[in-house]
C-alpha cells in the first residue's frame, strides 16, 4: 500500500510538471519531465513515447497557430514543405489549410472596413502611386471576376460611379449562392458577405435591402423544386450582346465630341509638363476603342440587372399563384427567353435550354431522395446545351478575355518558380510567349464562383493549365488539392502588372524550367462556350480559341 501511494503521488506530480510545462509553453521541460517519469518507472515507456508524440504534436500545433497570425504564408509553406507529415494525418492538414483560408477571409473583411478612409491625393505623380496603391489592395480582396474589370475601373478613375451597374449585378449574382431551404451557416456567411460588399461599395440602403430580401426569400423556397439561375444562364450567353442596338447608338452618336475634348485635355497636360504629345489621329483612336469596350460592358450590365429584377418580380407572381412553388423549370425558361428579347429587342436571342431534362430528372428521383430540384441543373451542366446554342453564342463571343471550365492542379516540379500559373505551351501561339503581360484568374478551393488572380511564370508541356507549389501555399490548399470550376485568362493592363508584380514576382525571378519539363499527364479543360453533346453521346471539349 505505501509503495502503490508512493506511485500515485510520483504520477500527481508528474501529471502536474506537464500541465505547467504545457501552460508555459516550455516544451523542452514538458519532454524532460516524460523522460525522467520513464527512468523513474512512473509511466511505462509506451506511454512515454505516446506523451511525447502527443507533446510534440501540440508544441507544433501552437507554433503554427502563431505563425498563422503573423506570417499565414509561412504557415501555409510549413504544411506544404511536409514539414507537418508524421504529426498531423492528411486530413488534419487539410483542416489546417481551410483555418488559414477562414483567417483570410475575415482579413479581407477588415480590409474592406479600412479602405474607404484612405485618403486619395488628388493630382500629379503622388495621384497615380496612391491609384496604383489602392488598386493592389482592392485585388488582394477581390475573389469574383466580376470585380477585375470593376477594379481596373477603379485605377483609371480612383471611384466607383462608371461601374454600378456591374457592382449592382455582382451583388444580385451572390444572393444566387443561396441554396433553397438552407438557412444554416452557409446562408449566413452568405449574407455577412453580401452586407460587407455593399458597405464596402457604397450601395444605398434601399438596395442593399432589396438584395437581403431575395436571399430570404431565396432560402424559403422548397428546397426539392428546381430554381432557374438567371445569372448563370446570362453568363452562358456571354458574348451575345445583351442591350439595345438603339441605346448603343446614341451613346455612340456623342462620342467623338467626348473624344475629341477629352483630347484637348490630354494635349494641354502633356505640353504643361513639357512631354510630346501623341498625334490627335493616334490617340483618339484608342481613345475611343476603349470608350467602347467600357460602353458595351456598362450596357450590357445595365440590361443584365434589368433582366434580373423582371424575372425576379415575374416569379414571384408565378409562385404566388402556385401557394409559394415555382413553375417548373421549362416554364421558367421560356419567360427568361421572354424577358429578354423584351428588355434587348432582340427577338432572335435563344437562352441555351435544359430545362426538359431537370424537370424529368427531378420529378424521377424527388422521391428517392438522390437529387435535389436546385441541384439538378447544375449537376446537368453544359453537357445539356445543344451545338446549335453554341454556335449562337460563339458568333459573337468575346475573344479577351478567355473564360473556360477545367481543373487546376499544382505542378510539385516547379518549387524553385515564385507563385504562379503555368500555361501549356500549345497556348504560346494564341498569347504570344510574354508572360509579363498575361495574368490569370483561377477558381478558389471549395467555392468555383470565386477565383484568385495570378501571374503566369512560364509555359509547359502538356494540355494541363497547373500552378506553382509557391500558388498552392498562398491560395492555401495543400499540393495535391485541385481546384475546379472556370479559368479566365487575360491580357494585364498595366496596373494588373504592376499589382501582380509587386504581390507575387518579389519572391523568386531565378525560376528556371528545365527543357524536359512537364512531362506529365495531359489534362482537358472544358470550354464554357465550346462544350456539347457529339453523335456518340459523350461530351466534347476543346480549349476555345483566343
Amino acid at each position: 500500500m505505501a509503495a502503490k501511494h508512493q506511485l500515485g503521488v510520483a504520477r500527481q506530480a508528474f501529471d502536474t510538471s506537464l500541465k505547467l510545462a504545457e501552460e508555459k509553453q516550455d516544451w523542452g521541460g514538458y519532454e524532460r519531465s516524460i523522460d525522467d517519469a520513464v527512468a523513474s518507472g512512473t509511466i511505462s515507456h509506451d506511454e512515454g513515447e505516446l506523451r511525447l508524440l502527443r507533446g510534440r504534436k501540440k508544441a507544433e500545433l501552437h507554433h503554427f497557430e502563431n505563425l498563422a497570425a503573423t506570417n499565414p504564408d509561412l504557415a501555409a509553406e510549413k504544411i506544404n514543405r511536409g514539414e507537418l507529415d508524421g504529426l498531423f494525418s492528411a486530413a488534419e492538414q487539410d483542416e489546417m489549410m481551410r483555418s488559414l483560408r477562414r483567417r483570410d477571409d475575415k482579413a479581407g473583411y477588415l480590409s474592406m472596413k479600412q479602405f474607404s478612409s484612405i485618403p486619395a491625393k488628388t493630382k500629379g505623380k503622388g495621384k497615380q502611386e496612391d491609384l496604383q496603391e489602392k488598386y493592389n489592395e482592392l485585388q488582394r480582396i477581390s475573389k469574383y471576376p466580376a470585380q477585375l474589370e470593376i477594379n481596373q475601373y477603379f485605377a483609371q478613375n480612383g471611384h466607383f460611379e462608371g461601374v454600378r451597374s456591374q457592382i449592382h449585378n455582382l451583388l444580385y449574382d451572390l444572393t444566387e449562392r443561396v441554396v433553397p431551404g438552407d438557412q444554416g451557416p452557409d446562408y449566413a456567411e452568405c449574407q455577412e458577405e453580401l452586407i460587407a460588399l455593399c458597405q464596402f461599395y457604397d450601395v444605398p440602403s434601399e438596395i442593399k435591402t432589396r438584395l437581403l430580401q431575395r436571399m430570404d426569400k431565396r432560402a424559403a423556397m422548397n428546397k426539392d423544386l428546381p430554381l432557374l439561375n438567371v445569372g448563370d444562364r446570362l453568363q452562358r450567353m456571354n458574348g451575345i450582346k445583351l442591350y439595345r442596338q438603339s441605346d448603343y447608338n446614341n451613346e455612340v452618336g456623342v462620342m467623338h465630341k467626348e473624344s475629341e475634348a477629352a483630347y484637348a485635355l490630354y494635349k494641354q497636360s502633356a505640353v504643361a509638363s513639357g512631354q510630346e504629345a501623341e498625334s490627335k489621329d493616334d490617340w483618339m483612336k484608342k481613345d475611343k476603342m476603349e470608350r467602347l469596350a467600357s460602353l458595351e460592358k456598362n450596357l450590357a450590365a445595365q440590361s443584365s440587372l434589368e433582366i434580373k429584377t423582371q424575372f425576379d418580380a415575374w416569379l414571384a407572381d408565378a409562385a404566388a399563384r402556385k401557394q409559394g412553388e415555382p413553375p417548373n423549370m421549362v416554364t421558367q425558361e421560356l419567360n427568361l427567353q421572354r424577358i429578354i428579347r423584351d428588355v434587348t429587342g432582340r427577338q432572335d436571342l435563344v437562352i441555351p435550354r435544359m430545362g426538359a431534362a431537370v424537370d424529368a430528372l427531378v420529378q424521377s428521383t424527388l422521391h428517392q431522395e438522390k437529387i435535389k430540384g436546385y441541384d439538378a441543373e447544375k449537376r446537368l451542366g453544359k453537357t445539356i446545351l445543344t451545338k446549335s446554342n453554341v454556335e449562337a453564342s460563339a458568333k459573337d463571343r468575346f475573344i479577351s478575355p478567355m473564360t473556360f471550365s477545367g481543373s487546376v492542379s499544382v505542378d510539385q516540379e516547379s518549387s524553385s518558380l515564385p507563385a504562379g500559373v503555368l500555361l501549356p505551351e500549345s497556348m504560346k501561339g494564341k498569347v504570344g510567349d510574354d508572360t509579363g503581360r498575361l495574368a490569370v484568374m483561377v477558381p478558389a478551393p471549395g467555392n468555383s464562383k470565386q477565383g484568385r488572380l495570378l501571374p503566369v511564370v512560364g509555359f509547359r508541356k502538356g494540355n494541363g493549365i497547373r500552378i506553382t507549389p509557391r500558388a498552392a501555399s498562398r491560395m492555401r490548399i495543400t499540393l495535391y488539392q485541385r481546384l475546379n470550376g472556370n479559368i479566365i485568362v487575360h491580357p494585364a493592363t498595366q496596373a494588373m502588372q504592376s499589382y501582380l508584380k509587386s504581390e507575387y514576382m518579389s519572391e523568386s525571378d531565378d525560376g528556371v524550367l528545365p527543357t524536359d519539363y512537364g512531362l506529365l499527364p495531359a489534362e482537358t479543360a472544358e470550354p464554357v462556350s465550346s462544350v456539347y453533346t457529339n453523335e456518340a453521346g459523350t461530351t466534347d471539349a476543346l480549349l476555345p480559341p483566343l
